[in-house]
């Protein structure tokens, strides 16, 4: 009786969707852009104060790493809101008579997906239309 450990219990016959599996549904494109930016903001950090000569290569590592993440949690989305909907139309699959917002959750989080691996690639533009630390430019150090 009542909910499994791990699970979102189906109402009507409609398949459960894994906690976890809506987590990253909803958030992994958000987890991926964040990421990418901590992880970018490093790199050019490291490089500007060691001279490190990887810069390009460690930023587009970065940026494919993090775009595949976001790629990666819309797929989640997508196969478990047609899992979920077993061919519905649009409007029909997010209206639920039982007042659950699984659905709904799930197309958010196809979308927020797309806008998030958009945002990685447009983050991922700047160090080819950029310099790095060249002359001239420093990175603040903070005096103790």
């Amino acid at each position: 009786m009542g909910i499994r450990a791990g699970r979102v219990r189906g109402i009507g016959g409609e398949p459960p969707v894994g906690r976890g599996r809506l987590f990253v549904a909803v958030f992994g494109g958000a987890i991926a852009w964040s990421l990418h930016l901590l992880v970018s903001y490093l790199i050019i950090a490291v490089f500007c104060n060691t001279g490190w000569p990887g810069l390009r290569t460690a930023l587009v590592a970065a940026t494919v790493l993090s775009a595949a993440g976001a790629a990666a949690s819309g797929v989640v989305a997508y196969r478990a809101w047609r899992r979920r909907v077993n061919g519905q139309a649009w409007d029909a699959a997010l209206s639920d008579p039982h007042g659950r917002a699984t659905g709904f959750l799930l197309v958010i989080g196809m979308v927020a997906a797309g806008l998030f691996l958009l945002i990685i690639l447009l983050g991922g533009l700047p160090p080819f239309l950029l310099p790095g630390c060249g002359p001239g430019v420093q990175v603040a150090v903070v005096a103790s």
